[in-house]
């Protein structure tokens, strides 16, 4: 289980958490009923600067 904070800014869905001295952040984006894209970030020095891990443009076959 992985706990989170969550919030929405603007039009996405911002998820935060520590882990070890690190941040992590999800983002969902560009949500619709058959897609979304969400990315992976992690920051180092408490949320000044964040490198992408992952980004991933989802869709639900038809």
């Amino acid at each position: 289980m992985v706990q989170m904070y969550a919030r929405q800014i603007g039009d996405e869905i911002v998820m935060e958490r520590a882990v070890g001295g690190d941040l992590v952040r999800w983002t969902f984006a560009d949500i619709t009923a058959d897609t979304f894209h969400w990315r992976n970030e992690r920051s180092a020095d408490g949320g000044r600067t964040w490198h992408l891990d992952q980004d991933v443009h989802a869709h639900r076959p038809r």
